[in-house]
């Protein structure tokens, strides 16, 4: 069976470490097991029969979550990709939320961020496969990535901020995951992502902003301040997080570092 990506870690590393960060959310090791399946269907692909992993609420570390027992609540598993290659820096890139379409039974589903566990989506032709050659890129280029979203649960539309306390806990944990992984840069994609960074407590300037990909309020946005407009919607998306991150279309060549 061919192997996926084969040149890059999925959840390699200190992430054992990093995903305790999740402490107060659910138990760590349900996390793993989850985790472990992940990383074999980030190399091997997904079944034709793939159900998304759950958490039992066994494993639910806060009484927060059993209000909502009654619908699909939406979880993305933060996830750390890497090579061996010497690291050039750590960067962050956090979405939103783990949107769900809550057409399928109550539960705790997991995801990944834009579906990175997932090959058609990376090979797609759509936004998530930009977001996917993003990390790549970035991973090539001697960076450690961390992905994750700003708001930790999704339990419906715009419904986890009429729940103080829960946002409350997902900031804390956002905040104990910039701690523990003390990334070089964090980009925030879209509007709710760099709000919610800011009312969790970060300083302005500590983080990067930028459009969510899916964006189609104004044409070519993407293309704005880039070298070369030729290069098609996918490379341009791509190009704009770069650009917003390093300064320019692609990262800077890598150096090894002694």
């Amino acid at each position: 069976m061919e192997t996926l990506d084969p040149d890059i870690q999925f959840n390699r590393g200190n992430w054992r470490y990093l995903i305790e960060t999740q402490r107060k959310l659910f138990d760590p090791v349900a996390l793993v097991a989850i985790s472990d399946r992940l990383r074999k269907e980030f190399h091997r692909g997904h079944a034709s029969d793939r159900k998304m992993p759950e958490i039992e609420e066994a494993d639910w570390k806060s009484n927060l979550l059993t209000r909502y027992k009654d619908r699909e609540i939406g979880y993305d598993l933060p996830c750390l990709l890497s090579n061996d290659r010497p690291v050039q820096g750590r960067i962050m890139l956090c979405a939103q939320d783990p949107l769900r379409s809550s057409t399928t039974p109550p539960g705790l589903t997991v995801g990944t961020f834009f579906g990175i566990d997932d090959n058609r989506l990376r090979l797609g032709g759509n936004h998530y496969r930009a977001i996917w050659n993003l990390i790549r890129t970035c991973v090539k280029a001697g960076y450690e990535v961390w992905v994750t979203d700003a708001l930790k649960i999704f339990v419906g539309k715009h419904a986890l901020w009429k729940d103080p306390d829960l946002v409350k806990l997902c900031f804390e944990i956002l905040r104990a995951e910039i701690e523990a992984f003390a990334p070089d840069k964090i980009l925030t994609m879209g509007g709710t992502a760099a709000g919610a960074l800011s009312r969790s407590g970060l300083k302005k300037g500590s983080f990067l902003r930028a459009t969510h990909p899916s964006y189609y309020g104004r044409k070519e946005w993407y293309f704005k301040g880039a070298a070369d407009t030729d290069v098609g919607y996918l490379t341009g998306l791509e190009n704009y997080y770069c650009r917003i991150l390093f300064g320019a279309d692609t990262p800077p060549n890598p150096i090894a570092k002694a």
